[in-house]
């Protein structure tokens, strides 16, 4: 029996394996270089930030923070994702809305999902456009209606959702950083 030839299809195979993990290393290397370096974007952006920690979380935890390579595609995304962190806190109270009887905790439900709902559109409609036309103190403007949206829902003294409407307190105010930064630099 021919032993070379008997096991040159083992040896073949050995070789594909070898270099798919070579190129497999390879790949999984660059994606830690490059994910590294939008991590490190976001913690340099977010350090400037009034609440760092809710920078950083939100903007690592949405998957188009991975194609930002400065500051101000980092702001755009910020921008983005505003509208639908308050679109996710007005789906909570309007599903909490149908369940609750007290007259004054339905009427301050009633408040927050309309407040928010006004900072929502004057994000789309004011916010987005602004900043695509380089208007960073006007942007200001439009994102502070979202912290001044969260103040108005926290002040109505409900109690749901407050860990959400905080973070959307926060996450304003981190935005309005940015613009801040964008105009110094």
């Amino acid at each position: 029996m021919n032993t070379i030839g008997s096991h040159l299809p083992l040896f073949v195979f050995s070789i594909v394996i070898y270099l798919l993990l070579i190129v497999n290393q390879d790949s999984a290397s660059a994606k830690t270089a490059y994910t590294n370096e939008v991590n490190d974007l976001i913690t340099k952006s977010c350090s400037g930030t009034k609440f760092p920690n809710t920078c950083v979380s939100i903007l690592e935890a949405d998957p188009r923070s991975k194609a930002a390579t400065n500051l101000k595609n980092l702001s755009r995304i910020a921008i983005e994702i505003l509208p639908e962190k308050i679109n996710e806190i007005v789906s909570l109270f309007t599903k909490v809305e149908k369940n609750v009887t007290d007259p004054n905790s339905k009427h301050n439900i009633a408040i927050c999902i309309k407040v928010l709902c006004e900072s929502y559109y004057n994000i789309k409609s004011w916010g987005i456009p602004d900043f695509d036309s380089g208007k960073y103190g006007d942007v200001k403007i439009d994102v502070n209606s979202c912290a001044i949206s969260a103040i108005e829902c926290r002040d109505t003294g409900t109690q749901f959702f407050s860990k959400e409407v905080e973070t959307l307190y926060n996450f304003s105010l981190d935005i309005r950083n940015f613009m801040d930064m964008l105009s110094s630099g």
